[in-house]
This record gives structure tokens, sequence and C-alpha cells, in this order.
């Protein structure tokens, strides 16, 4: 908008080009300033950029309406409709721009919080299995010494039992037999 002006009106010197000029001077330096707004913001998500933005914004609105007031002819009565037009979409796109991110990071928090959950989660999965592994291991242990022990006792019990049995069978066979020889001796 302000470049068409500039083109057409630079060199005139009647009232409506000298009154047009610095609201025109004035839009050129609004608009640049709300770019500028704009990309800070979205480098720094700072809500005073955002604030700043939509100030000027509304600034511009004013201007064109400044401008209109001293424009009759239809050419730039088109462009000030254009311009107008190009402001409220710039200002759709920007908002649509802070809605975008605004849920883009919501959607990332939740999914740092997600991650952080499954890492707790795998991280207790792993220490539950090396405490079972802990316990089994333990669990072997026991249960060799167990055995270990058992083995032992049957071992004892194995030569106690063939001790008696070898030394008490015998005497038992060997006095039944002396018995018997005693009582051949005496019938004899």
């Amino acid at each position: 908008l302000a470049q068409a002006f500039f083109s057409e009106k630079v060199g005139q010197t009647n009232h409506d080009a000298q009154m047009q000029t610095p609201i025109l001077v004035e839009i050129w330096d609004t608009a640049m300033q709300a770019r500028l707004d704009q990309n800070k913001y979205m480098r720094t998500r700072d809500l005073q950029h955002w604030t700043a933005l939509q100030s000027k914004i509304k600034k511009l609105g004013t201007l064109y309406d400044d401008l209109e007031k001293l424009t009759m002819d239809s050419a730039d009565l088109k462009r000030i409709k254009d311009a107008r037009a190009a402001t409220d979409q710039f200002l759709k796109a920007a908002q649509a721009w802070v809605k975008n991110d605004n849920e883009a990071t919501v959607a990332l928090m939740l999914m740092d919080e997600l991650g952080k959950k499954v890492q707790s989660n795998a991280m207790n999965a792993e220490d539950s299995g090396w405490g079972a592994a802990e316990t089994s291991k333990t669990t072997a242990e026991g249960m060799v010494n167990v055995s270990i022990a058992l083995t032992m006792i049957l071992v004892t019990a194995a030569l106690i039992v063939g001790v008696v049995v070898g030394v008490v069978l015998p005497r038992s066979i060997v006095k039944r037999v002396l018995i018997i020889e005693n009582a051949a001796k005496g019938m004899a």
C-alpha cells in the first residue's frame, strides 16, 4: 500500500498528497514494527511482543481510516481496502500460529511427562527384575544348602544303619547259631 502510494504521490505538491504522505510513512513504519514484533514473539514467546503486535494492528486500522478520509481516488481507496484485508489476514495467520504453537507446546509438555513416566516405569521394571533375580538366587542357594544338608544327614543315617545292620545282624545270627550249636552239643 505505502509503496504504491509513494510511487504515485512522490513529487506531487497538491494538498491531498502532502496530507497523505505522513500517514503513509506511519503506516509503513507501523507495519514494519508489527512484523518485527511478530518475529520477536515467534523467537522468544515473550507476550510483550504479542501485545505490541496486536496494538500495532489496531493502529494500522486507525491509520487506514485516516488515509481513507483524505482519499477520493477509487484506485487509492481499493489499495486501502486491500491493505486492510491483508492486515486482517496477517493478524489471523499470526493468531493461528500462536494457537498452533500453544497446542504444540502443550503436546510437547504432555509427551515429555509421558516419556518421563515411561522411563520411570522401565526403571522400576528393571529394578523389580533385578530384585526378582536376587530373590531367585537366594532361594536357589537356600535350596542347594538344604539339599547338601539332607544329603549329609542321609549319608550319615545310611552309615549308621549300615554299621548297625553290619554289627547287629551278624551278632544276632551268630548268637542263634551258637544256641543251636550248644543245643546240638547238649543232645549229643
